[in-house]
């Protein structure tokens, strides 16, 4: 059998996440502020691995910490809209960036259905689930590092060991 027949899948898989989520979370703080509140207190914006999550959860907080009441779709879209960012030679308009309001309106319609019909308490749920996908994303880079210093060094295992120990535990 050649090499490249005995491959697995998971090498050729990217890092766990899960678009689905990330959009359910986004669209429970934009509907309920328990659920903001919640977030706002228990989550970050490095717990969403689509870097448009990322932005949009971001802005979400910056609104949250200025007013509480205020975390909504039209005043989270008015933010966005007013905020730009460098993007190589151009300056772009943050909203624009992150799919306009047109993606904004169509997370919340697509979840809206399962925010009506469950408490805020749900999102505790989905945000464990989120953070759990993040540390599963930073142990695969530990390990990763791990295989990279014996593949470099195969006589220091015992070295790459304690080392991911420390990080793992620190």
């Amino acid at each position: 059998m050649a090499t490249s027949e005995l491959r697995t899948e998971p090498e050729t898989l990217g890092p766990p996440c899960d678009h689905e989520l990330e959009q359910q979370v986004l669209a429970w703080c934009l509907c309920q502020s328990e659920a903001m509140a919640w977030a706002a207190g228990n989550l970050q914006a490095g717990d969403f691995y689509y870097t448009v999550h990322q932005r949009i959860f971001r802005e979400m907080l910056t609104l949250y910490r200025e007013s509480p009441t205020e975390v909504t779709l039209g005043f989270l879209a008015t933010q966005m809209h007013e905020r730009t960012e460098q993007e190589g030679a151009r300056t772009v308009n943050l909203l624009e960036v992150c799919g306009g309001v047109e993606y904004l309106r169509a997370i919340v319609y697509n979840w809206a259905s399962l925010v009506d019909g469950r408490g805020a308490q749900y999102v505790r749920g989905l945000g464990t689930r989120l953070r759990d996908l993040r540390r599963v994303r930073d142990l695969r880079v530990v390990a990763l590092g791990i295989v990279g210093q014996i593949d470099r060094e195969p006589g220091a295992a015992a070295g790459a060991i304690g080392m991911a120990q420390a990080r793992l535990t620190g």
